[in-house]
């Protein structure tokens, strides 16, 4: 099930981002943006088998593209409770924002692992491949050209390292590009995540990235 309410959306980076809600949850998904970063309040649920419940926050995107972040953090947003250590967040592409569309996603989990996500079937299984014994804050890549889609993770945002191999995936144009913070389990803490050092989003005014001075705004 898919949870989509158009009147709610914001702009960061000169691009329109919407909110939308996959799978079960018991709690509601928030966004913050400002002061060179974007922090998610995710959903429950996990992006793994043939699912992918989560919090997703996406803008419309044609064509090629490269997209570089520093997950600064990935924390529980609930005072008392652990994460789950399933819990991801990450950059996402999907064909649709709709349950069981191709997708791929390099996210950092919160057990420490950079784990690439990827469905080239709808409503397959989805595939993975992690590297583990890793520790935030730490840098990803998600690269598009043309039907290609490879992952990269770094320590530093300068030396990249591929996640796992290259993924040819056909999703019609424009594709839904943005961020992802799932709890790794329906039952699990609610995930907090902030992105920052983010770069490749489109951008109206020609400069794809995050004004580092902007105001915090927070919707739901």
């Amino acid at each position: 099930n898919a949870s989509i309410d158009l009147t709610v959306f914001f702009f960061f980076a000169g691009a329109a981002f919407t909110p939308t809600t996959l799978g079960a949850t018991h709690y509601a998904g928030s966004t913050t943006v400002g002061n060179g970063s974007v922090t998610i309040t995710g959903t429950g649920g996990d992006i793994s088998g043939t699912a992918e419940s989560g919090y997703y926050v996406t803008t419309p995107v044609s064509g090629n593209f490269s997209i570089t972040t520093r997950v600064a953090s990935l924390t529980t947003a609930e005072t008392g409770f652990t994460l789950n250590s399933a819990a991801k967040a990450g950059i996402v592409v999907r064909e649709a924002l709709t349950a069981g569309s191709r997708l791929a996603c390099e996210t950092m989990r919160a057990d420490n692992a950079s784990v690439y996500l990827y469905r080239t079937t709808p409503s397959a299984t989805l595939s993975s491949n992690a590297t583990t014994a890793l520790s935030l804050p730490y840098f990803i890549r998600l690269d598009r050209v043309g039907n290609s889609l490879t992952a990269y993770r770094s320590t530093n945002g300068t030396n990249w390292t591929q996640q796992g191999a290259i993924q040819s995936i056909t999703m019609t144009n424009p594709v839904q590009v943005g961020f992802v913070v799932a709890s790794g389990n329906i039952n699990g803490s609610q995930p907090r995540a902030v992105f920052d050092r983010i770069t490749g989003l489109p951008a109206a005014n020609g400069a794809p990235q995050i004004n580092p001075g902007s105001a915090p705004t927070t919707l739901a």
